[in-house]
């Protein structure tokens, strides 16, 4: 698991903000299940550094995502 790539999500902690680490798969499902549209990613453009990302997986989250919204 040390190899695959990993998205973060700020989150409010206290008085200030961190940041947690999820699988792209778990990252989408937790964004599905979201109450608030507000807090959903929905185009790659809203990731950043995406274009960093190797290319399979930034196909891998494109996919996911697309699946997300339909």
């Amino acid at each position: 698991m040390k190899d695959h790539p990993r998205l973060g999500k700020s989150v409010p902690f206290k008085s200030k903000y961190i940041v947690q680490f999820y699988h792209p798969v778990c990252l989408i499902e937790l964004f599905h299940n979201a109450r608030l549209a507000t807090n959903v990613v929905r185009d790659v453009t809203e990731i950043e550094n995406f274009d960093a990302m190797a290319e399979a997986d930034q196909l891998h989250i494109k996919e996911l995502l697309h699946q997300c919204m339909t």
